[in-house]
Parts: structure tokens; C-alpha cells; sequence
């Protein structure tokens, strides 16, 4: 506490001592560890034609894009960037419609990496996508379970990134959309280590992303040694 005092004094922000119960009020009752900030909000960075002009410059190869469709739990969207921060996604995307917005929850199940993060959001998923694949990147979709009837569908251990790659992740309850499925050239599926009751046959978001972007980013140049904060 004497740290944090100390650098909120070097960066004159105002400071005022009060009850724990204020706390709790102001942090409506979610764990606040003896400290609030009344901060702005951050708001998703918009998607120009500036900005395609910057994501499809010629960059140090494989890169790796991830797109959330309609993930709406703070929690999950928390969860989610604090991973794609920490094992090197290049870039992230929401899309506008139906997804949630960055919050005060999302910050903190980010542990902070909302904060040093640049998030765009997708007006047009359809549009979007498009424009990428005609580049000549891959579009990786995401699916819950290996579906017999769709040749699409490649088990995560398989898939391999060997060119530009934009990973798309479903809602928590419904996955993909099937025309999205559609645009897709593959449809990852994470293998379970048993046989599965169908009341449990899926994992939840967030985890099953941290688990696909672990994989994913192995096979990726490192930027570690250039890069110091944000995506």
C-alpha cells in the first residue's frame, strides 16, 4: 500500500482515506482489496480504413488475430484478454453487436491488461472477414465438439500456422454462427481426455481460448525481446 501511495502522490492524483464500507459501496460489493479508482471509461478503438491499412502491412509472419463473436460475460472477456496479452496475440477484435463492453469487471478479470491493450470492434463480422481471407489469411473457427458430418472440423493437436491466421471464438452458449462456420477454412475443436457426459461435453470460453492461443502461439516468433506493452 505504501508503493502504490507513493506512486499516486509522483503522479498528483487525489487521494481520499475512507471506511471500508465505502469501498464496498463503490466497488458494488465486488472484492476491492482496500483500494478504488475513478477512472474514465475505455472504449473500443474503431475499425478505419487507416487501420486495415496498418493490420495488413507486411509484418513479421505467422501473425495471429483473434475475433470475439458476441461474447457477452465480463468475466469471460476479462479472461480472455489478460490471455491473448500474456501469450502474444497480435491483435484483438470484438464484434459490436451483442458483446459486451469494456467494464469495470472486465478490467479486473483482465488484471490489467485492458488497460495497456488496443481492442477494436467489428461493425460488419461478414465484411470483415472477407476482406482478410482475400488477402490470403486463414480463417480459423472454433467448434465445441468434432461434428461427424463437416470435413472442415480438425482437431487442435493438427492444426498448424504456417500463414496469417484470425481465430474466431463463439458465444458462451451457441458457439459460431453457421454462416460464419461457412466462411470459415477450418474449424478447430480442442479433444477431450475422455468419454464426455452430454450434460458436460464443452468447456467454458475463456479456458477453452487460453488453451487454443497456448497451442497457437507456440508456433509463432516470439516478441518478447521488442515488444513491452499492448497488442
Amino acid at each position: 500500500m505504501q508503493q502504490l501511495q507513493s506512486l499516486l502522490k509522483e503522479k498528483a492524483v487525489e487521494t481520499d482515506a475512507c471506511s471500508k464500507s465505502v469501498l464496498t459501496y463503490l466497488s458494488q460489493a465486488r472484492p476491492h482489496q482496500g483500494v478504488c479508482l475513478d477512472v474514465g471509461p475505455l472504449n473500443y478503438e474503431a475499425v478505419n480504413r487507416e487501420t486495415f491499412e496498418s493490420l495488413l502491412s507486411e509484418r513479421q509472419k505467422p501473425q495471429l488475430f483473434v475475433v470475439l463473436d458476441s461474447v457477452q460475460d465480463p468475466v469471460n472477456l476479462g479472461a480472455v484478454i489478460r490471455s491473448t496479452y500474456f501469450l502474444g496475440v497480435d491483435q484483438l477484435f470484438v464484434v459490436a453487436k451483442n458483446s459486451c463492453s469494456l467494464t469495470p469487471v472486465v478490467s479486473k478479470c483482465s488484471a490489467g491488461a485492458m488497460e495497456v491493450c488496443k481492442i477494436y470492434a467489428i461493425q460488419n463480422l461478414f465484411e470483415f472477414l472477407e476482406i482478410f481471407c482475400q488477402k490470403g489469411w486463414i480463417l480459423l473457427g472454433t467448434s465445441a465438439a468434432p461434428e461427424s458430418n463437416n470435413d472442415k472440423v480438425v482437431l487442435l493437436p493438427n492444426v498448424s500456422l504456417e500463414r496469417n491466421t484470425i481465430l474466431i471464438i463463439g458465444n458462451e452458449g451457441n458457439g459460431l454462427a453457421e454462416a460464419v462456420k461457412t466462411q470459415c477454412h477450418q474449424l478447430v475443436t480442442i479433444p477431450s481426455g475422455r468419454m464426455l457426459n452430454p450434460l458436460v461435453d464443452c468447456l467454458n470460453v475463456s479456458v477453452a481460448t487460453g488453451i487454443l492461443l497456448y497451442q497457437l502461439c507456440k508456433m509463432k516468433p516470439s516478441t518478447r525481446n521488442n515488444e513491452v506493452s499492448g497488442i
